[in-house]
Parts: C-alpha cells; structure tokens; sequence
C-alpha cells in the first residue's frame, strides 16, 4: 500500500513539473551545404551567375534578411524552392535559394567578393557568408584604366588622350555565365554607331577591332581618332564648359567586337569647383550624452561679391529609433562672419563661419539608454547661382551616459 502511494505521489510531481515549465520556442536552423565557390577563370566583362540552395532543418520558421553585398558587383535574391518567387520566410524543411550575379566589368586578376544575410537563427552569429571569387583575364584594356581629373573648374577647357589596347580573344568559356545579348542590343540601340557597326560589334569573328564611343556625360565629347595602330586606337576625350558643380563622375562606352565586353566602361571622375570653397565635406559628431554635446566648425569663402549664406536646414534621417526625435530638440546652428585667408584664392575674403552644434535631447532621455545613430544632411543655401544649395552629411551618436 504505501509503494502505491508513492508512485502516486512520484507521477503527480512529474506531471506537475511538466505543466510548470514553459513551452521551449521554436528554433529555426539554415542549413546549406556551400558557402564558397570559385568560378575559375573567367573573362572581363562577363555576368557570372550561381545559386546556392538551403533548406530549414529547424523548427521554427525561418526569416532572411538584410541582404549585404562587399561591392555593387553582386547582385543576389533569395528565392523559393522553384527559383522564381522571392521569398524571405521558410516553413521547417522548406526549401529554397540564394541567387547571385557577379559582374566583372570593374576587375582584372584574382578577385574575392563577400555576400551576408541576416537571419533570425537564435545562435551568437546569425549571419551566413557566402564567399565567391573568380581570376579574370581582359580580351581589351585600356591604358590608363580610368581618367582622374582631380579638381576642375567649371569653365576650364582641356583635353585629354588614352590608348585602348586589343589582347586577344577569349579562348575559353565559362559556364556560370549569364546571356547579356537582348540588354546588349538595346544598348546598341541607342548608341551613335550605325547599323553597320552594331552588326559588327554583335558577331564573335575576325580580328579585335574599336568602332566608336559614346558618352554618357553632355559636357564630354569622346572621339576615336582615325590612326593606323588598330590593335591599339587612340581616343580623345575634351570637356564642354562650363560644367555641373560638384563631384564628377562619368564614363565613356568603347564599342568593340571582343566575345565578352563589347561595351568597355572607361570612368571619368573628379570634382567640378567655383567661386565658393569649404573646409569640410562632412560632419563627424561622434558620441553625444547628457554631460557632452559636441560642435563641429565649417568655413565659408567666396570670390564672389557680397557672399552670403542665406540660410541652413536640417534633414534628420528617421528611423525607428529616432522618430521621436525633431531637430530643434538636438541641433543648434550659428552664422559667424569673419575674414579668411583662403588658400584657392591665395587671398583675403570674407567668409562665413558655420557652427553646427549637437545637444542631447531633454525629453527623451530614458529611451536612449542603448544609444541612437544619427545621420542626414545639413542644406547650406547661398547666393552664388552655382552654389544655391551645399549638402553636407552628419553623423553621431546619443546615448544616455551615466556621469
């Protein structure tokens, strides 16, 4: 009798330990079998494509997100496990695939590029890497690779030459590439050259040879000079005044008959100046509590004539953090007008001091525990026609610091 009892007693706790401990969640798990993979040799100017298939061998379901690539070389998608629907959430033992492109028009040699994702894997890093590289060989090169123009002013005139040189054809090919030959032809399509020439860059047959270039760029006209070196033609680039104020970027399209970069990028960058100069492009708050605010000092200067700053706004970048947050709450700007030996115009001229000050919210104090990134952009307006609006980014953080 008293065994009895004991069993009793001894199956009545278990079943109420069980009911007492709380349901243990549902954790999902990606599982894929390749992180890494080498395309091989490769040419210039090819797409390469490879999709990498996973499947949640969890519990829970499975969310991916946040995908980040190491250029704006790759371009990846998650899929479904047919490899058309887009997709971010996974069943347990549902399957699916990472989808990636690489494009190598940018590179030469041995490359090495990473993609990240997060996941919601309750584990100490739920990011998956994928790491993919390949060696890329050139069927045509030019020389320089790029035209840096360093500063420029708007209305300076100047020319310049490069060499592109023919090396050969493809004499392989690989098999992750992706077929680029409708794009192709819309580009064709809108291009300069004739349909004769269009033909021509279209076929994989006869010797290397330049047809044309385009620009993209109104202000840059690009010629093919009409020379006897065909395996290394010479192009002239020359500047249409005046130019847009700011940072210059551009590239030139070099219209050849090569298997896989029929279309040559040839970049063009620099920055376009004018009357007014400043001492900073941006501003770098760093940490900001409520013991420490932090002031940052930009200087105006102008050749032009009664310069004048006009105003200053504030964009504030909102996010989910910082919603609550306005920008009379943190920033406080002041105009200060004083003389400055500018060293561009090798003279005296009066200038604008900007003082851009970032204080910690008062009101908002207990939710900032953690910290809060904050970022946007500054809109200094003037007179100068060339210079109505300067855009100066900012960044810093608030936390709620004990003293």
């Amino acid at each position: 009798m008293k065994v009895c009892v004991f069993i009793i007693l001894f199956l009545w706790q278990c079943v109420s330990f069980a009911q007492d401990t709380p349901d243990q969640p549902l954790v999902p798990h990606l599982k894929i079998n390749e992180v890494t993979f080498y395309f091989g040799e490769t040419y210039r100017g090819q797409r390469l494509h490879k999709t990498f298939p996973f499947r949640n061998d969890g519990q829970g379901p499975l969310v991916i997100s946040n995908i980040h690539s190491s250029c704006g070389c790759l371009n990846a998608a998650v899929y479904a496990k047919d490899g058309k629907t887009p997709q971010d959430t996974f069943s347990p033992e549902d399957e699916g695939f990472v989808s990636v492109d690489l494009d190598t028009a940018g590179f030469q040699g041995n490359i090495v590029r990473k993609l990240t994702f997060d996941t919601n894997m309750p584990v100490a890093s739920p990011t998956v890497v994928i790491t993919l590289s390949a060696h890329v060989n050139q069927e045509i090169e030019s020389v320089p690779p790029m035209l840096y123009l360093g500063k420029m002013d708007k209305n300076q005139v100047k020319k310049f030459r490069f060499k592109v040189n023919l090396l050969g054809r493809a004499k392989f090919h690989s098999p992750h590439v992706l077929n680029l030959a409708e794009d192709l032809k819309q580009q064709l399509k809108n291009s300069s050259l004739t349909r004769s020439n269009r033909s021509e860059i279209l076929s994989n047959y006869g010797p290397l040879k330049v047809f044309g270039v385009d620009s993209s760029n109104p202000n840059i006209k690009a010629t093919l000079l009409d020379t006897n070196e065909e395996q290394n033609p010479t192009i002239e680039v020359s500047f249409v005044p005046p130019l847009p104020i700011g940072p210059f970027n551009s590239q030139l399209t070099i219209w050849n008959n090569s298997d896989y970069y029929k279309d040559y990028k040839f970049p063009i960058v620099g920055e376009v100046t004018g009357r007014v100069n400043q001492t900073a492009k941006y501003v770098e708050f760093g940490v900001v509590s409520p013991q420490k605010s932090s002031e940052r000092v930009i200087v105006y200067s102008s050749s032009l004539k009664n310069f004048d700053i006009t105003a200053v706004k504030v964009n504030l970048k909102q996010t989910s953090n910082s919603k609550e947050i306005k920008e009379s709450d943190i920033f406080i700007i002041k105009k200060e007008k004083i003389l400055w030996n500018d060293p561009a115009a090798g003279k005296q001229l009066e200038a604008y001091r900007l003082h851009f000050k970032l204080g910690y919210p008062k009101q908002t104090s207990a939710l900032l525990s953690s910290g809060v990134n904050i970022s946007g952009h500054f809109v200094v307006k003037t007179n100068d026609p060339d210079y109505k609006e300067i855009f100066v980014p900012f960044f810093g953080i608030l936390r709620n610091v004990e003293p």
